[in-house]
């Protein structure tokens, strides 16, 4: 049985916002993704590999979480590490463990 692969997001509600997700070339942007807070997007690398578009949507998100949380007051080093920290092993536990994916999202 073949499993059907799920379209890449192109928004994401966090708090009462909605953040518009934009798929960009690597020539547009230096690192692989980026938020803006003001506007409202996160624009993620569109030709790195699929599992590295995953992590960073995650990384980015956490960084639009921190926003709509503090209003933009946290340290800008302090957010980054916590969201570079966070974001691929958060990734790593909801990809590997499908128990724990099932309870979370009760699936």
């Amino acid at each position: 049985m073949q499993s059907t692969k799920v379209a890449r997001p192109k928004q994401v509600k966090i708090g009462p916002y909605i953040f518009e997700i934009r798929y960009v070339p690597n020539s547009e942007m230096q690192d692989c993704g980026e938020v803006d807070k003001v506007f409202l997007w996160i624009k993620i690398k569109d030709d790195v590999p699929e599992q590295q578009q995953k992590v960073t949507l995650l990384h980015e998100i956490l960084h639009a979480i921190s926003s709509v949380w503090d209003g933009g007051r946290s340290d800008e080093h302090t957010e980054e590490e916590f969201c570079q920290r966070t974001s691929a092993l958060l990734y790593d536990v909801l990809a590997n463990d499908p128990q724990v994916r099932q309870w979370l999202f009760d699936k």
